[in-house]
């Protein structure tokens, strides 16, 4: 969250516990407002590493038989 400016900070931290229209809503900007300050925070963590959290294969282990 450090690496992130204030705008793009408080949509981080709402969107982690509202939906996008009621985060939208909450800060007064449009949704788009919303999805374009989350590929700015998806540019971040690339940046930083992080892309392995945004791939679209399972993170659990398949069970054991």
């Amino acid at each position: 969250l450090a690496a992130l400016c204030p705008a793009t900070r408080q949509v981080a931290l709402a969107v982690s516990q509202l939906s996008i229209s009621e985060a939208a809503r909450a800060l007064g900007v449009h949704r788009s407002t919303i999805y374009e300050r989350l590929g700015r925070i998806r540019e971040i963590a690339t940046e930083m590493g992080l892309d392995g959290y945004f791939e679209a294969v399972p993170t659990v282990a398949a069970p054991r038989r």
